[in-house]
């Protein structure tokens, strides 16, 4: 796998329906068109793409795992990272041994280890969660599964954190979900675990819901984690951050946030909540955030970004920026309060534009890729800000890129071609962004889902 995409932590794409069995390539060309093309619907790849599938990993092909399981189970792919000795780790989600979905929606985690030919490097001291011949491990029970979700991994000072949501299954309603991060050595040996969001296993105290978004490295010493919180009026950001102690176990930052839940808390957190003119009425308004980087591994601020319902179907893609130290909105960001609304809202659509990557270069370039709305089919989106916020009206148009899918048309394909990104990461002067294309000719066809590669131009947009 090439390192341009490589060395950033980039998801990789699987879908249940498409593909059983975890991909441990992080990102590929697409597949052939299924649809005739026509002069409206640009291909991703037109004019050649300087990216390709990297020859010495798996001769050029997908890297696909089981765990040795059943072919007729789910084996889910969520994300892949690079290490430093160019090592590929793979993890997602592994089925109940028994066969089937996991009861309760529940899943374990599972991780694998690959060498730069796409060869499976044996874990060599996962004790209890290792697995045929050490290949695998798998948490914390083959036949008792216990997560929902795994969101994002990263290493710091030789320890892989795995951010994972969670349920407390004696819980029913709001307060459900919660999320922490489950810490392994590199060796595959199980180091420490700790509950992120979420208040300890006391209802009355907990009636919020907490899905997982991303662990920012600040320093290592610290890390900020972030989730989309929802309470009976919707969706918000909420950010927590933890002191890394010297053994790597993550404790409680009591310099940082408003405890959660009570005395016994675990959970600091600062809450984020949509500015009034995020939405028609405040009331309905809800957001989801996911994505967030500190720009060159700087210690001061970060930024994290997400999507907003203005009304109906109208979302919109935002971004924020916030001080690493306090918490609070960088003013000279945005609208002057540290957010800014970045909208597609293309013609003939119904403006449903979700956020889909972040990528920060040197706090003074700011992209922001979207699943863009279009006539027909939705496609890819990428923007481009300054430092302040601003859009970069030498980028693309106006400071936005749209391509893939099938826009303002004459007619639209009876059949389905989405394109839709899930991340992005900046090699050089090109941002390559991964994700899955959902295709048939006609109506009640299967939908084959196919992973999806494309780049643009950090510079203009253009699609490269």
């Amino acid at each position: 796998m090439k390192t341009s995409i490589g060395s950033r932590m980039t998801r990789s794409l699987v879908t249940k329906t498409a593909v059983r069995g975890l991909l441990a390539l992080a990102f590929a060309l697409p597949a052939a068109d299924a649809l005739a093309r026509a002069p409206w619907l640009p291909d991703v790849l037109e004019g050649g793409d300087p990216y390709q599938l990297d020859p010495a990993f798996a001769g050029g092909t997908f890297g696909f795992d089981h765990f040795a399981g059943s072919n007729a189970n789910d084996y889910i792919g969520v994300k892949s990272i690079r290490l430093e000795d160019g090592t590929i780790v793979s993890g997602g989600l592994v089925p109940s041994w028994t066969g089937g979905d996991p009861a309760n929606g529940l899943w374990n985690i599972g991780l694998v280890r690959y060498a730069a030919d796409g060869s499976r490097i044996a874990w060599t001291n996962p004790g209890a969660y290792g697995f045929f011949a050490n290949n695998y491990i798998v948490y914390p029970n083959l036949d008792a599964p216990s997560f929902q979700y795994l969101r994002d991994m990263v290493v710091i000072n030789g320890l892989l954190y795995v951010l994972v949501d969670e349920q407390k299954q004696a819980q029913t309603g709001l307060g459900r979900q919660d999320s922490r991060i489950v810490v392994f050595r590199l060796d595959g040996s199980y180091h420490s675990q700790y509950p992120v969001f979420g208040a300890a296993d006391v209802a009355s105290l907990d009636t919020v819901d907490f899905y997982g978004g991303r662990i920012v490295p600040i320093g290592d010493t610290r890390v900020i984690v972030t989730a989309t919180a929802y309470d009976d009026l919707g969706g918000y950001l909420a950010i927590d951050r933890l002191s890394i102690l010297p053994n790597g176990a993550l404790d409680l930052d009591t310099s940082w946030g408003e405890g959660y839940g009570g005395p016994n808390s675990f959970s600091r957190v600062i809450n984020y909540y949509a500015p009034d003119y995020f939405c028609v009425q405040q009331s309905t308004c809800t957001m989801d955030a996911y994505y967030a980087v500190n720009p060159n591994n700087g210690f001061e601020d970060f930024y994290v970004a997400g999507s907003k319902q203005y009304d109906g179907d109208d979302w919109d893609a935002w971004v924020a920026k916030i001080s690493s130290q306090d918490g609070t909105l960088k003013a000279e960001f945005g609208n002057d309060d540290g957010w800014k609304v970045v909208n597609f809202d293309n013609a003939s659509s119904d403006f449903d534009d979700r956020a889909a990557g972040l990528v920060v270069q040197g706090d003074a370039e700011v992209y922001v890729a979207a699943a863009v709305a279009q006539k027909c089919y939705p496609g890819i989106g990428v923007a481009k800000l300054s430092g302040t916020g601003a859009l970069d009206g030498s980028f693309g148009t106006n400071g936005r890129v749209v391509f893939g899918g099938q826009g303002d048309a004459p007619f639209c394909f009876s059949g389905v071609q989405n394109d839709v990104p899930t991340d992005m990461a900046r090699n050089g002067t090109r941002l390559g962004l991964v994700g899955y294309r959902a295709s048939n000719l006609f109506p009640g066809d299967p939908i084959a889902y196919n992973p999806l590669f494309g780049a643009v131009s950090a510079v203009d947009g253009a699609v490269v």
